[in-house]
């Protein structure tokens, strides 16, 4: 760039010694000239004032001896040519040149300004390099980008402070060879925005193939938020949890399909008489108006008897929704969605055998399919209903049979109960329950001869005329026959100090896990996982469960509280238990698991206790997943009546749980809360609910009395307590103990009982006549 410059500055002083050099002639006449008739005019006219060192206007006419000198200022005799063509000069009360004078004069300056101009034709002189201030550069390159963070002269100079850099003055933006270098590396910077298309080039404000990519990915995101489920705004980032991923409803980027299912039922009048466009409707609901308008017409579309059966029952359940009601309609639709769809790994998509889109069709069109359903208990103890359905395709259901292939019950500790043996079985069980209830005192005179020693039950059974398995039954709940003191294994020997390097939070447990830790401050620190102050926490391992377990001190009546929380954000979250265990049984006060970060809570349970029986709360490792198990347990025990003395598993020993294993608790009584751990199969295993004899009801009194006459007048009134009406008075020995004898009349196995029913008629053959296999329903 320097020797550019500098070949330029010597340009027009080669060019106007040529011009001299062609046109000798013609230079001396005019010098001549104005020797000998020009300057002798202007001595007599101009000189007066325009000459030594006092010259108005800062023009000195007699310092130009020649036409050389003239030559080397052109500026000043521009002037003389404008006053002398204007006539202002010589001014009014000077003397003036005549006419001719003035012509004469006149013509020569213009004719040597004339000669001048054509001799530097193509000469600019010194040329200024001009260029954009700083801010018209930074903005011209934001405009041609479209990328407004583009800042290319942050490494620049400043522009002048007097205000060049706001005019463009060239002579005062200055252009330096460092300068020049700038804006050479302010080009190369902005050209590393350029991205390369097919059909020509774009500016992206990233400069890297992984930024653009996700610049690209935020736009469409940010489309897509408008009108999908996702809250961007809320720290959403578009990514599901494991879990999510199996469901294709209401993931993120998912349409929301209450809105516009609302906005169909809300204007259907007036979309249908042409009141409303689709687009106006959406539009003021704030929906988008291509789905809207595809939604809108698929549920005006007139069925057709060969068409789409799924698309035909949606359409008549909205016909038939009111305004309000679109719950049925999009439950319909979802449940469709979750059948026909699925999304897969968007990593796989173009790979060899990977699929071809994210979101794909899932084939309905299988020959047999095996599925399974938890049935949980209700709330309020009402039935639980399970309907199995089936329909055609659309095609009508001739030739079209259904094979429910063995349906069955399974678990609870039993072996598997076909359906075809439910109906006869209920109706068993039902005539068996009142039958027992019936014969409560019978049973209960067979449980009085029982002792130490194994009974032999089909003896006992027999000689009084009861039902063996229901003796059984009986026999567990009383506790009698063969039992001892609830024994507790596992019990930690090893003390845990200093539980993530802090010397208040200690513990029991193996090295590693399971453990149970406690945090006597008044601080909240992670261990890791979160350890909150005066609180317990427990960590189970993959195949242990740990547990806190209260030993009853008391025989009575108690309240059972939990809450069991996730102390570490990670992880898949825990399975939790809490459990009445007696002698002879584990019964289920509470059970249930959550996923990461998720808590549950066990509601008041009331309970009638032995002293040496034994509550405990367990946590074990949902689906065999141990890592980031750290749980918060708590769990209290509170006495109604009585003393009404409560214990609380924080309280109790947060202070103190390194003073022994088991720990006396905060009523002076030893050995009361155990620290410990098993075999999560081993906890699974509960038997049912809890349920013991309440103390000071009559089966307690019947218990304690040793008079062989008073013991019979107190089965009698049992058996009218089990047969009558509920006590009217919730809550109270003989009413916990109406509700224990109603479910005693179960028995533990259904073999027996199964022999006296006869299967449902329904199972075991085909519409069309021809036999199956007993177990199966074959429908049409």
């Amino acid at each position: 760039m320097p020797l550019i410059l500098q070949r330029l500055g010597r340009l027009p002083v080669v060019l106007l010694a040529a011009f001299f050099c062609l046109l000798p002639g013609q230079a001396a006449g005019l010098d001549m000239v104005y020797r000998s008739e020009i300057r002798p005019l202007l001595d007599q006219f101009c000189f007066e004032c325009h000459a030594d060192e006092d010259t108005e206007a800062d023009i000195n006419l007699d310092s130009f001896e020649s036409v050389a000198d003239i030559r080397r200022n052109t500026k000043v005799w521009l002037k003389v040519d404008d006053m002398l063509s204007s006539r202002q000069m010589p001014p009014k009360k000077a003397d003036k040149p005549s006419d001719a004078q003035r012509a004469k004069l006149q013509q020569w300056v213009h004719s040597l300004l004339l000669e001048e101009a054509r001799a530097r034709a193509g000469d600019p002189g010194r040329v200024v390099l001009r260029r954009l201030n700083n801010d018209e550069y930074n903005y011209s390159v934001r405009d041609l980008t479209g990328v407004a963070s583009l800042n290319p002269t942050r490494e620049f100079p400043i522009d002048g402070a007097a205000g060049e850099g706001f005019t463009n003055a060239g002579d005062a933006l200055v252009m330096s060879p460092a300068l020049v270098g700038k804006f050479l590396d302010a080009g190369k910077e902005v050209a590393q925005h350029a991205v390369l298309l097919p059909d020509g080039i774009r500016f992206s404000e990233h400069v890297t193939e992984r930024d653009r990519a996700d610049g690209l990915m935020a736009q469409i995101q940010n489309f897509y938020a408008q009108y999908v489920a996702v809250r961007i705004n809320a720290g959403d980032n578009w990514d599901d949890s494991a879990e999510a991923k199996a469901n294709v409803i209401n993931r993120n980027g998912s349409i929301p399909l209450e809105p516009y299912f609302a906005a169909t039922l809300a204007d259907r009048d007036a979309l249908a008489k042409g009141g409303e466009s689709v687009t106006a409707v959406a539009r003021a609901r704030g929906l988008n108006v291509k789905y809207l308008g595809s939604l809108w017409t698929m549920l005006t579309r007139a069925d057709a008897p060969s068409g789409s059966f799924l698309l035909n029952n949606i359409r008549a359940r909205w016909r038939a929704a009111a305004d309000d009601n679109l719950k049925p309609v999009v439950d319909a639709v979802q449940r469709w969605q979750q059948a026909l769809w699925r999304f897969d790994p968007i990593g796989h998509i173009g790979r060899q055998g990977g699929p071809t889109a994210w979101m794909n069709p899932k084939s309905i069109t299988q020959s047999s399919v095996d599925f399974s359903l938890e049935l949980q208990p209700t709330a309020d103890g009402s039935d639980v209903v399970v309907y199995l359905a089936a329909s055609d395709a659309g095609d009508g259901s001739e030739n079209d049979f259904v094979r429910w292939r063995n349906p069955r019950l399974v678990g609870g500790g039993k072996a598997d109960l076909p359906m075809r043996d439910v109906p006869g079985l209920a109706g068993r069980l039902a005539k068996l329950r009142r039958e027992t209830l019936a014969n409560t005192a019978k049973f209960l005179a067979a449980a009085a001869e029982t002792t130490g020693d194994e009974p032999d039950i089909d003896a006992l059974a027999k000689r009084h005329g009861v039902d063996a398995d229901m003796l059984v039954a009986w026999l567990d709940y009383l506790a009698l026959g063969p039992g001892g003191p609830v024994t507790i294994d596992g019990l930690f020997t090893q003390k845990m100090l200093k539980s993530g390097g802090y010397e208040f939070v200690n513990g029991w447990g193996t090295l590693g896990t399971p453990s149970v830790a406690a945090n006597s401050s008044d601080t909240e620190v992670r261990i890791p996982g979160t350890a909150r102050p005066h609180a317990v926490v427990a960590h189970p391992s993959p195949t242990q469960y740990v547990a806190v377990g209260w030993r009853s001190p008391i025989d009575g009546i108690v309240s059972v509280s939990a809450r069991i929380a996730d102390a570490h954000s990670c992880g898949n979250g825990v399975e939790w238990w809490v459990q009445h265990r007696n002698s002879r049984r584990v019964g289920n006060l509470g059970h249930g698991d959550f996923g990461v970060n998720g808590s549950s809570e066990l509601a008041a349970k009331t309970v009638s206790v032995r002293a040496g029986e034994v509550i405990q709360l367990a946590i074990g490792p949902r689906q065999g997943n141990h890592s980031c198990d750290l749980t918060h347990v708590d769990m209290t025990i509170t006495e109604p009546g009585g003393g009404r003395r409560v214990w609380d598993v924080a309280a109790d020993i947060s202070g103190n749980i390194l003073e022994s294993n088991p720990l006396k608790d905060s009523h002076g009584n030893a050995g009361v809360w155990h620290f410990f751990s098993g075999n999560v199969a081993d906890v699974t295993r509960a038997s049912g609910g809890s349920m013991t004899a309440p103390a000071g009801s009559l089966l307690a009194s019947w218990k304690a009395e040793t008079d062989a006459a008073k013991r019979t007048g107190l089965a009698r009134r049992i058996e009218a307590l089990a047969t009558g009406m509920a006590p009217a008075k919730p809550g109270s020995p003989d009413a916990m103990l109406f509700k224990h004898l109603q479910k005693i009349p179960v028995p533990r196995r259904y073999g027996n009982v199964l022999k006296s029913i006869v299967p449902d008629e329904r199972f075991g053959k085909h519409p069309l006549g021809s036999s199956v296999v007993t177990a199966d329903l074959i429908v049409q």
